[in-house]
């Protein structure tokens, strides 16, 4: 599980890479010191490669196999009159350069917040749970390039012969969290066994403690909450047991696009320890 809240989330889907379907970023800009990113390179697999300049990040988003790749990123976000301008490049896996540029609308607003729809994307690793505060959607001059090849965001409507609405977003306040698939084992006390425990809540905390994330158990129902945002998603829960495991099961049922990525949680005992495997989907 990991927990952030990043100041900037920004997006563009490429058209015409033959490799590539989106390039995103999620910045944090700490004091006078340079920004925090985590920028993720999307596949038309929908197959996804992360790239930080930061250790905590790529500690936080490696679990369960991830891949990660440490780099040097530059970040920058500007407001030009009534229009916002972000800009971010780094050292891809690939070994290519990739810089991502973004022209917004008009500036971000409350009035498109709202739980972001991830798409198939990593559909059988996570569920992302990412609520924006507030958004705005980008226009011509919103790109990717890669290495010495430019390719325009996706055009979504053409408004008029010179100016279209791209595929391409921007949020200011993003807020994340990710159940992930992957295989992690804690120590276990020799007298301990494995046993079912009435929860009500699960807490979770993101690295400078700005956020917490929630799943809280209602019978045989669960809601997440990221902030003071309530059932954000929603679904059944329960348990199962079996020889010398426990079994807990999260499904989904709201938002529509969340019901395919089902949670399985088995704890298992072993020697002298726990062995915990997470699926999704």
């Amino acid at each position: 599980m990991t927990v952030f809240r990043d100041d900037i989330h920004v997006m563009v889907y490429m058209d015409g890479h033959p490799e590539f379907e989106a390039v995103e970023a999620m910045i944090r800009f700490v004091n006078d010191e340079s920004p925090i990113v985590r920028a993720i390179v999307t596949l038309h697999d929908q197959s996804q490669i992360d790239h930080t300049n930061d250790t905590s990040v790529r500690d936080a988003t490696s679990v369960g196999g991830r891949r990660v790749v440490t780099t040097d990123v530059s970040a920058s976000v500007v407001r030009q009159a009534a229009r916002i301008h972000a800009r971010v490049s780094f050292a891809a896996y690939s070994g290519e350069v990739i810089d991502l540029r973004f022209v917004g609308a008009g500036l971000p607003h409350a009035d498109h917040s709202g739980l972001s729809d991830p798409g198939g994307h990593s559909s059988r690793l996570s569920l992302p749970i990412m609520w924006r505060e507030k958004s705005t959607v980008g226009i011509d001059g919103s790109c990717v390039h890669v290495g010495d090849k430019a390719y325009d965001a996706t055009v979504l409507r053409q408004v008029t012969a010179d100016y279209a609405i791209r595929r391409a977003y921007l949020t200011e306040g993003h807020r994340m969290a990710v159940i992930r698939a992957g295989n992690r084992k804690i120590a276990r006390r020799k007298s301990s066994e494995i046993s079912p425990r009435l929860l009500d809540r699960l807490v979770f905390t993101s690295p400078d403690a700005a956020l917490q994330f929630s799943i809280v158990f209602i019978g045989g129902a669960f809601r997440c909450d990221l902030g003071e945002v309530e059932g954000i998603v929603t679904g059944e829960a329960w348990t199962e047991k079996g020889d010398a495991c426990w079994t807990l099961v999260l499904q989904p049922q709201s938002p529509a696009w969340a019901v395919e990525r089902r949670v399985v949680v088995r704890i298992e005992e072993a020697e002298g320890s726990y062995d915990i495997a997470t699926t999704i989907g």
